[in-house]
């Protein structure tokens, strides 16, 4: 079970890390993580989807910024986990987050649309969002050019940032993730070292 792997990994100091130094954002927004759950990601395509979101996490926990994950799988499939205030992020619910997994099917429309709701409140709450979002998958899935466009025109309108990581592991087509992301896609070349990841770092 991922729960006893994090576990193991944890105290055998066998987990990621990732020097953040220099990489800090001014804005200090929160971070919004849609992780892809769907049975392609299962494998080292999860644990890396997990790693890079462990490392988002402690990252918004060391600077005192909110994080939301919404992971996901098939339409209308999601789990969200807010981790808003200092003591949210607790041993249990970060290992909650990191146990996730639906191993189902493929709908980005569901995570997309639960993201603008998030961004939509603050906007609301603040009048203004300093929130990006990350979405990390294997991009083998297709989203409607008007659902696209909704997408694109709301993130431009609150002047929000969408940015990929694809775990494929392998050549990609350009598809959904790079539309959305209007091209700030990182890509994972190697399952040993992750190099290409830090770009995500110094921009959220």
């Amino acid at each position: 079970p991922t729960r006893l792997d994090f576990l193991r990994r944890f105290t055998e100091g066998q987990l990621l890390e990732y020097d953040l130094q220099g990489q800090e954002k001014l804005a200090k927004g929160g971070i919004i993580f849609c992780e892809d759950g769907s049975g392609s990601m299962r494998g080292e395509r999860e644990l890396w989807a997990k790693a890079v979101m462990l490392c988002l996490l402690h990252l918004a926990r060391q600077q005192k910024r909110s994080f939301h994950l919404i992971h996901f799988g098939s339409p209308n499939q999601f789990k969200h986990i807010g981790f808003e205030k200092p003591e949210d992020f607790t041993l249990d619910r970060i290992l909650d987050a990191a146990e996730l997994f639906f191993n189902g099917g493929t709908d980005f429309a569901t995570p997309m649309r639960e993201a603008m709701k998030l961004l939509d409140a603050e906007v609301k709450s603040t009048g203004r969002t300093k929130a990006d979002v990350v979405f990390v998958t294997d991009d083998e899935c297709w989203v409607t050019d008007d659902f696209m466009k909704q997408y694109l025109d709301f993130m431009h309108g609150v002047q929000s940032t969408t940015w990929g990581i694809s775990v494929s592991g392998a050549e990609r087509r350009e598809g959904a993730l790079d539309t959305m992301t209007e091209g700030k896609v990182a890509t994972i070349k190697s399952f040993l070292t992750g190099e290409d990841i830090r770009d995500i770092f110094r921009g959220v």
